[in-house]
């Protein structure tokens, strides 16, 4: 199985990485993370997948996409910061679109 990770390097990105890590997933699963951090990938590498991680360096909407025309994933896991509504609503969410 392929899985793409697409977070933000917030605390509650950090948890979705944690927890994609404790679930059981077939073995040879790969994980590509996008993140704004390099922590994840150490997350996920301890919990025994095979990682692929880049901080994302254009806007992350291109950026997933790019990565999806290249690499078929199965499975797309996005993070969400967990910001205020006016906050959110300003700034939008790659999460909800």
């Amino acid at each position: 199985m392929k899985i793409l990770l697409a977070i933000n390097g917030s605390k509650c990105s950090e948890a979705t990485a944690q927890k994609l890590g404790l679930e059981s997933w077939a073995e040879g699963t790969e994980v590509q993370a996008r993140d704004s951090i390099a922590c994840t990938a150490d997350i996920l590498r301890k919990a025994g997948f095979k990682v692929d991680a880049r901080v994302a360096e254009n806007e992350i909407r291109t950026g997933i996409l790019d990565v999806l025309g290249d690499w078929h994933a199965d499975l797309i896991v996005l993070g969400s910061q967990g910001e205020k509504e006016l906050r959110r609503f300003l700034l939008g969410s790659v999460a909800e679109v």
